[in-house]
């Protein structure tokens, strides 16, 4: 298990993207091996305009209609001034979008300060809204995790347990039920900024998401058996269950109040901890641990529901019985 959180380039960007945002080239490939150091993105508008507090020469500068059109609006000396205004931080890249006509003296500024300019031809919001996307995918935390992952009625529960324990046996009995399966094996789990966990197969998860390998079966193939509903490319973790064997530990949850929890990246999630002895149903069990949590976030809690109705019951009869020892007859 391995924690990672990496810094990547501004070639990243375009060795990842290039297809899906319709990137090129224009100017200043020599600093493609720009680092990116935030999240965020910048629309600099207000820079080209001369306010430069609050600046943020970190991020990617997105270009749009409203930066172009001001440039083109502007008279040569004034667009020399505001260029070089944005050209003077080291910013990692420009972004011009819309497939828009960029200024010739932006195109020479960038090659002759080695950053790099870049033309897509999407529109903005979209670009902005993917790029986001994808920094987030690449820079949040994650960890590479031993388990077996399933959609159970909507809920992204995590098998633990030893080797050998069933963990796969018991995802396929869960797919034979209707629910499905997300990744067996290696889950990689990523933090999103949102602070939820994202739970995906190896790569590429496109051919590894539907297999599972049956100790004395083989590797099947569940998508081809059970067709496209029976599995998913990613899901949200919710629920880990560690399937230990019966007698490895003796402190099981009996009634469900201590509400045991894993932390995984800095979010913590419900534990359940199942001991396994032949005959039991492992499938119609994790249906109901998904069932429970369901409830617990409609803010039903039935272990805490039915210990305090058991508190009533035992303090209406105490009173029963105190009021029969005050009898005199």
């Amino acid at each position: 298990m391995r924690v990672r959180r990496d810094n990547f380039t501004v070639k990243d960007l375009v060795k990842d993207k290039k297809q899906e945002l319709k990137l090129s080239i224009v100017s200043g490939e020599k600093g493609v091996d720009n680092v990116i150091k935030t999240e965020h993105l910048s629309c600099p508008g207000l820079l080209l305009s001369g306010f430069s507090q609050y600046f943020n020469a970190n991020a990617i500068q997105i270009l749009g209609p409203q930066e172009i059109g001001f440039l083109n609006r502007l008279k040569r000396n004034r667009l020399k001034e505001s260029i070089r205004l944005l050209l003077g931080y080291k910013i990692p890249c420009i972004i011009v979008s819309d497939n828009l006509e960029i200024p010739d003296f932006l195109i020479n500024s960038c090659k002759e300060k080695k950053i790099p300019l870049l033309l897509s031809k999407i529109k903005q919001c979209v670009l902005i809204h993917q790029i986001l996307d994808y920094i987030e995918m690449t820079t949040t935390p994650y960890i590479y995790f031993h388990g077996t992952l399933v959609d159970v009625y909507g809920v992204g529960i995590l098998f633990t347990g030893k080797s050998g324990i069933g963990k796969s046996e018991t995802a396929l009995a869960l797919v034979s039920r209707g629910h499905r399966l997300v990744a067996d094996d290696v889950i990689k789990i990523t933090r999103r900024t949102s602070g939820i966990l994202m739970g995906q197969g190896k790569e590429p998860v496109d051919f590894f998401h539907s297999h599972l390998e049956i100790r004395g079966i083989g590797v099947i193939d569940l998508s081809r058996i059970f067709g496209v509903r029976a599995t998913r490319m990613h899901k949200r973790v919710e629920v880990e269950v560690e399937l230990i064997k019966w007698g490895e530990k003796t402190d099981f949850d009996r009634t469900g109040l201590e509400g045991k929890t894993k932390t995984l990246l800095g979010v913590e999630i419900p534990y359940k901890i199942i001991p396994l002895v032949p005959g039991k149903n492992i499938s119609v069990l994790s249906e109901m641990v998904a069932l429970e949590h369901l409830l617990k976030l409609y803010g039903y809690d039935t272990p805490r529901i039915f210990n305090k109705k058991l508190l009533d019951i035992l303090k209406r009869k105490g009173e029963k019985f105190a009021q029969l020892d005050k009898d005199q007859e």
